[in-house]
Order: C-alpha cells, then sequence, then structure tokens
C-alpha cells in the first residue's frame, strides 16, 4: 500500500497554540505516523511594534515565514485520526495554499475535517 502524504501549512498567528516538535512527536506516536515539522523563516520579514509584516509578493512559496507540518501515514485511518488530533490542538490551517505539496487524497480528507470539525472549509 502506498504512503499518505500531507503537508499542511500555518502561517504566523494561524496556529492557537505554538507548533512544538515534541506535541507532534507524541501525535505521531499514538497514531504510528511519521511527522516533520518545518520552520520557514522568510526573509523580508519586519515588525512595527507588535505587528509583523512580510513582503511576500513575487516570492515562491517556500520562502515565505509559515510552519509546515509533514505527515505520512500507512493508512487513511492513521492519518485521519492523526490530522484530526492536530486540527483539534492547533486547528485547521487558514489559506488556500495550506494543503499545497499534500497527495489530492489528502487534500480531501483535510477539507472534509476542516469543515466538520473547524467550521472554516
Amino acid at each position: 500500500m502506498q504512503t499518505l502524504t500531507g503537508k499542511f501549512r500555518w502561517y504566523p498567528g494561524d496556529a492557537l497554540v505554538e507548533i512544538r516538535q515534541e506535541d507532534l512527536k507524541k501525535i505521531a506516536d499514538q497514531c504510528g505516523v511519521n511527522i516533520i515539522l518545518n520552520e520557514v523563516k522568510g526573509k523580508d520579514l519586519f515588525t512595527e511594534g507588535k505587528i509583523v509584516f512580510e513582503e511576500t509578493a513575487n516570492k515562491p512559496l517556500e520562502e515565505v515565514t509559515q510552519t509546515v507540518v509533514t505527515i505520512s501515514a500507512p493508512t487513511e485511518g492513521a492519518f485521519r485520526e492523526c490530522l484530526l488530533r492536530i486540527i483539534n490542538q492547533y486547528r485547521a490551517p487558514r489559506t488556500v495554499y495550506s494543503t499545497w505539496g499534500s497527495d489530492e487524497r489528502a487534500k480531501e480528507i483535510f477539507e472534509e475535517l476542516a469543515e466538520t470539525w473547524d467550521g472554516w472549509f
């Protein structure tokens, strides 16, 4: 059976709480999946007081500040369980680019779970 892979992107301020490697490891262990956390720091990020700005026009998606969580699961059931736990803890990512780089089936599952459990898609 082929591995199901989903790549989910949160931009600054999207997640309810900080996405931490140790929390993702617990979820991965409980669900029997592999999770990779990648923090991308954009080059054109600046702040004014408490407000954060980033120039993103004409930038490749992979160069924009974001937290990327990649889930690789051996079964659809394991993928669903893992993604649901992540949505419950952090909430679903918020932009149309949130699933960029995911398998088509992973995108479909994300849309279903985000609509049912996070009510936004």
